[in-house]
């Protein structure tokens, strides 16, 4: 499927494929591009590539787009960046890094370009990590054969902080909806860089971001038809609806429950709500009724709900009081337990979220679905390994190490990048508590132009994927991926994308197969 609002010429970007009578205006993009990126680098330290720029010469494929860029020029681009943020605003396109700030999330107007073949990977790969995830919540949750397959120690999985005796409660699907953060150093292999099985965020910017570069660098033209986005919503609906319990009778009922507006993505849940047309709640909205089922209170009394897209913490939402002033955590547990309810994502998928059981995902998908892995893991070390450790230790301004339930990029220290006080107080927690910690090679992410005001600079980036896991058969699944993926984009001088952390966004064109 294409996408409709970008309307596609007869091959810009890809001089070698123009009839002989266009060479020339295409040589004449070119040489103005590359004016534009004379003084375009990476810092010498960072050794990064660039996927849009080689030797200050634009790539096949993103020359039509630098050129359009560079035919705007930085005063009305400025322009309508400032236009861009004034809609962001009005429109409720925003997000809050803390409790006490809500701002606009930054995108920038140079999109990015995935080649149809490096999607196929990314979306195989995905897929297969997925299923293999899927079945290593149920298993963990229940006979525990990878275990004692002598394939992940015992010991790991409790030392997990994910681990939740509330996820022996659900049966069947698990990781409904996963988000995977991808990287690439540039030289064509993707990589998986963390997991995101718990409450996975930021497929409602990866639409926004699509419309806002529509209506705001309409002259930004892809250079081969696109991978659409209609029809994400209708894809999610879809995953969440045959996610239906056991004990569901007729179409079933969906919800999207969300803390508030306090939380740090409601605009997201507010704006994936509405494009599915299913009712946005808090917890104080929902009811325990007669045989554990559950119900939400309306303005002209109730109505029954039998999936819950839970978009807030699990510990949070459990903890929380219901619309008659009881508390809800027994009457939850009690209707997943029974098969009334369904909540997605399942309660205790953060087990998988963990930064030392990602380590073993490889395993997993060996032993769950007899393949070799067609995503690869960055090269991981467990700290809570003695002769790990000394390697680390050894070796730790070399390495990134992060906390095993970290996130948002929250502990993450950078050995290239961190100060010798930085490097010490590492050490200092990995000797206290080094089953706390990983530490994994530090991969240079691909970096890409964004404008910075007045021209271009190379910032950093990776790639949220959005795949779901959807039941066929008893005891099968299928998984999903969508063809809608965020781009983060870190600051400058940073090689963390994190939006909690300063990062923005870019739009992600997927070019479509031409077969």
């Amino acid at each position: 499927m294409t996408d409709s609002t970008l309307p596609v010429p007869p091959g810009p970007g890809f001089e070698d494929d123009l009839p002989d009578d266009r060479v020339s205006d295409a040589v004449d993009r070119l040489v103005t591009a590359t004016a534009m990126l004379a003084d375009y680098a990476s810092p010498a330290a960072d050794r990064a590539v660039d996927e849009a720029v080689g030797e200050g010469t634009p790539r096949p494929g993103y020359r039509s787009l630098l050129d359009a860029a560079t035919a705007l020029g930085p005063a009305t681009l400025r322009e309508r960046a400032d236009r861009l943020r004034i809609t962001q605003r009005a429109e409720g396109i925003t997000f809050r890094p803390t409790a006490d700030e809500e701002r606009e999330f930054p995108l920038d107007f140079v999109p990015r370009l995935i080649p149809a073949s490096d999607w196929q990977t990314i979306r195989t790969g995905c897929n297969q990590r997925a299923r293999a995830l899927d079945l290593f919540l149920d298993d963990v949750y229940g006979e525990q054969a990878i275990v004692r397959a002598g394939l992940i120690p015992e010991w790991m999985i409790g030392n997990a902080p994910g681990y939740r005796d509330d996820g022996r409660l659900a049966t069947g699907v698990r990781a409904h909806v996963c988000g995977f953060d991808i990287v690439t150093a540039g030289d064509g292999r993707w990589q998986v860089l963390e997991d995101n099985l718990r409450i996975p965020s930021g497929l409602a910017y990866a639409l926004w971001n699509r419309d806002l570069i529509t209506r705001f660098a309409g002259e930004f033209i892809p250079p081969a038809p696109l991978v659409g986005h209609t029809g994400v919503a209708g894809t999610l609906l879809e995953t969440l609806t045959r996610a239906a319990p056991p004990r569901c009778v007729g179409s079933p009922n969906v919800v999207l429950v969300t803390e508030g507006p306090e939380n740090s993505a409601y605009a997201e849940h507010a704006e994936l709500a509405a494009r599915m047309g299913i009712p946005l709640i808090v917890p104080g909205d929902l009811l325990v009724v007669e045989e554990d089922r559950l119900a939400r209170r309306t303005p002209t009394g109730t109505e029954p709900v039998d999936v819950i897209y839970q978009r807030e913490v699990e510990e949070t939402f459990l903890a929380a009081t219901g619309a008659d002033g009881r508390p809800l955590g027994d009457g939850i547990r009690s209707a997943v337990q029974r098969g009334t309810v369904t909540v997605a994502n399942a309660f205790g998928n953060g087990v998988a979220d963990d930064k030392a059981i990602y380590a073993f995902v490889p395993r997993m998908i060996e032993f769950y679905l007899g393949e070799q892995p067609i995503l690869h893991n960055i090269p991981t070390y467990l700290c809570a390994e003695p002769d790990q450790l000394g390697d680390v230790l050894d070796n730790l301004g070399d390495l990134v190490t992060k906390p095993i339930d970290g996130h948002g990029g929250i502990g993450v220290v950078i050995g290239p990048d961190a100060t010798g006080a930085e490097l010490a107080a590492r050490r200092a927690e990995l000797l206290a508590d080094p089953k706390n910690y990983v530490a994994q090679e530090a991969v240079t992410l691909s970096t890409l132009p964004a404008f910075d005001g007045e021209g271009f600079s190379p910032r950093h980036v990776d790639l949220r994927v959005f795949t779901h896991v959807r039941a066929i058969d008893p005891g099968d699944r299928e998984a999903v991926t969508l063809p809608a993926a965020l781009t983060r984009v870190a600051e400058p001088g940073s090689r963390i994308v994190n939006s909690s952390s300063g990062g923005g966004s870019k739009d992600t064109w997927i070019l479509a197969d031409p077969a």
